[in-house]
């Protein structure tokens, strides 16, 4: 199968969103995830009872009915207390990034940030 160019960054994205799932089930980190994305929803369901996710943040404020954590804001975050925040949207992983790191240090966002 040929993978399209385009695509490159999605599947690299992939990988690197399973590395950030390992590190933080193994260092037991309590998480906020922000970009609910539909590729990773299902994953993360399936990891719950094994990963400590405290949150999500949606900047749009959409409730996600199949998801069994708390929609909340960042201030709410920062409240309840986070290790980090998981960039969990393959198709807007780069922006979602950008805009966490004006409410978090790039050293607290998994998948890890370019620069």
């Amino acid at each position: 199968v040929i993978v399209p160019p385009e695509l490159d960054d999605i599947a690299r994205f992939d990988d690197e969103f399973a590395m950030a799932l390992d590190v933080i089930e193994k260092r037991s980190l309590r998480v906020v995830i922000y970009g609910l994305g539909a590729q990773t929803k299902p994953l993360l369901v399936s990891k719950c009872d094994r990963i400590r996710i405290i949150g999500y943040i949606d900047d749009n404020m959409k409730k996600a009915t199949d998801f069994p954590c708390p929609l909340m804001t960042w201030e709410e975050a920062d409240a309840a207390g986070f290790d980090v925040v998981l960039i969990a949207s393959f198709f807007w992983a780069e922006a979602l990034t950008a805009k966490a790191l004006s409410h978090v240090r790039a050293g607290r966002i998994l998948p890890t940030p370019k620069h």
